[in-house]
């Protein structure tokens, strides 16, 4: 669950290379690739190397990261793997839902984050955290709120 620039560095390869191999196993429905949120299509396009890679199923990032039910609930996988696994539920939900959607992650350069943001056609936002832990304390939601309140400064119906 990295961008594909950090794909191609971990591998010591070639972006284009990388990208190329992710959009066969996308093809194959072993990953999605979840592109990076902004509020015009411009900027989206150019954030392009900003996507993130999820596999479209959790079970088999824990399977081969050799994780079973205990050593999951140690690792520092666990929160990855979450993550993995809502984007993969939402996307189920997104697929019979009412409201036209696309599915985003945001990142600026600060290191506000937001795991899931969904905007509909009409603008409105909606915008997801995860988190593996039990309790959720207020630093958990720097995030949602930096981007409420980029949504509401530009004036989108969030």
């Amino acid at each position: 669950m990295a961008n594909l620039a950090d794909f191609a560095n971990d591998l010591g390869a070639n972006r284009v290379t990388v990208s190329t191999y992710v959009e066969l196993l996308e093809r194959v429905f072993l990953v999605h690739r979840l592109p990076a949120y902004s509020q015009n299509l411009t900027a989206r396009l150019a954030r392009h190397s900003k996507t993130k890679v999820h596999l479209v199923d959790s079970g088999l990032g824990a399977a081969l990261c050799n994780l079973g039910d205990d050593a999951l609930r140690r690792s520092p996988m666990i929160g990855p793997l979450m993550e993995t696994f809502v984007v993969g539920e939402l996307r189920k939900q997104l697929g019979w839902s009412e409201t036209l959607a696309e599915m985003f992650h945001f990142r600026d350069r600060d290191g506000h984050e937001v795991d899931v943001v969904l905007e509909a056609l009409d603008g409105r936002v909606v915008a997801f955290e995860v988190k593996a832990g039990t309790s959720v304390s207020q630093q958990d939601t720097n995030g949602l709120r930096f981007l409420a309140c980029l949504v509401q400064r530009v004036g989108l119906p969030g």
